[in-house]
């Protein structure tokens, strides 16, 4: 039996500003869609201490909220707290460049919707951004990156398989979810979907 997943890209702090995208829409979409486990990017350690209030704005905001009314299984799948910008330098010309290339991704987001965000051409942009941001971290920075996402895309690979049958939809950041949409369409037991098919 495959196991049906969607993605679903968030913005960080974006979601409060007055986007297509808000915290009121990624809550619409997550209740409309009802998974029935909602794999977050929050650290395990930090979910089962009850330290939402740590957790991303969408998530505290808009994801836990949806599923503290319904019956969605909230699953934490983070390797640790860390998000895309916690890896930009600290300064000199790498850090001007990822900043740079920030305000611009920042910049289309803001009049995206939520079908954009998550659909192929915004993906290619994000990628291309996203890949040339990771190009101006240290290599140490990169390292890390890419084995945090790894250690989460196995903690989804391995909740969705103690569990197989059910309807997964991952939160992760955008800068994330592209990473991950590449690797579980590459995984045999996995029916991966647009969020909108869930």
């Amino acid at each position: 039996m495959k196991n049906r997943i969607a993605t679903l890209g968030t913005m960080s702090d974006l979601h409060a500003e007055a986007t297509a995208y808000d915290l009121q829409t990624l809550a619409q979409i997550a209740a409309g869609l009802a998974p029935d486990l909602l794999c977050l990017e929050v650290a395990r350690a930090a979910w089962e201490a009850g330290e939402v209030g740590r957790a991303s704005l969408p998530i505290r905001a808009a994801l836990a909220p949806v599923a503290d009314r319904s019956d969605i299984v909230i699953i934490p799948v983070a390797a640790g707290p860390r998000d895309h910008a916690d890896f930009t330098p600290a300064g000199g010309l790498r850090a001007a460049v990822t900043l740079t290339l920030e305000r611009l991704h920042r910049r289309v987001q803001r009049g995206a919707g939520a079908r954009t965000i998550n659909g192929p051409w915004y993906g290619a942009f994000c990628h291309t951004v996203c890949a040339l941001q990771e190009a101006a971290w240290t290599p140490a920075a990169r390292a890390a990156w890419q084995a945090e996402s790894a250690a989460m895309l196995a903690n989804v690979l391995a909740a969705v398989r103690r569990d197989p049958g059910r309807r997964t939809l991952v939160a992760a950041q955008c800068q994330r979810k592209h990473w991950l949409d590449t690797r579980l369409r590459r995984e045999s037991d996995v029916d991966f979907v647009d969020y909108w098919a869930l």
